[in-house]
């Protein structure tokens, strides 16, 4: 969902920033990259593992980031094409299913935010795996409450650790250039690489 159906990577980055400045956490810049398709409580634990103090809660700093981000939902967008090419397969009889880090809340506002009805068959949110990406038990739980096999599916991605994910669930998957660089996406094993959903959907639908 994040950084394939909505643009919401930079409100996560800022969400964490406010964290990181009203607790007095020192975290580079360049490492948040590294969490985009990672649980928030992973992040934190990390977060507080290699830049906290004695005595932070990550559990404390996580509800931090949510409140945060939730007071800049209103502000998201869609990634440019998504619900067009949600709908086209909808529309071509394509069974969907959505798998997300986030949790069910917020993938419930985002669906909501983009007009989209409910065009999933299944969702998988945060609350419903215990190892999160890049383990493949998202997609594995995603593949099997859709009753197929896992190379029936493909997955759209734009986070290194959802592609690492998908690929050991046994998925194909597309790379979507949202948030991570083209060789990086292949290079993780990306079976293909797209500029755009309309590349995508010509290449699906034609």
């Amino acid at each position: 969902m994040d950084g394939v159906l909505i643009d919401s990577e930079p409100l996560h980055e800022r969400a964490q920033k406010v964290v990181f400045a009203d607790n007095a956490l020192n975290v580079p810049d360049g490492i948040l990259a590294t969490f985009k398709g990672q649980r928030e409580e992973d992040v934190f634990e990390f977060i507080v593992r290699e830049y906290g103090r004695d005595g932070m809660d990550p559990a404390d700093l996580v509800r931090q980031k949510h409140a945060a981000y939730r007071s800049l939902m209103p502000e998201l967008r869609p990634i440019d094409g998504s619900v067009d090419f949600v709908r086209s397969l909808q529309e071509s009889g394509f069974r969907l299913a959505l798998t997300t880090s986030a949790a069910r809340h917020d993938q419930e506002f985002a669906l909501d935010m983009l007009g989209l009805g409910d065009p999933f068959e299944v969702i998988v949110t945060a609350e419903d795996v215990t190892r999160p990406k890049p383990h493949p038990e998202p997609y594995s739980i995603t593949v099997q409450r859709m009753s197929l096999e896992p190379n029936a599916c493909l997955v759209i991605e734009d986070s290194l650790n959802g592609v690492r994910s998908a690929l050991d669930a046994g998925c194909e998957v597309v790379g979507l250039l949202t948030s991570f660089e083209r060789a990086a996406l292949a290079a993780e094993g990306a079976h293909y690489v797209v500029d755009s959903f309309e590349q995508l959907r010509r290449q699906i639908l034609e």
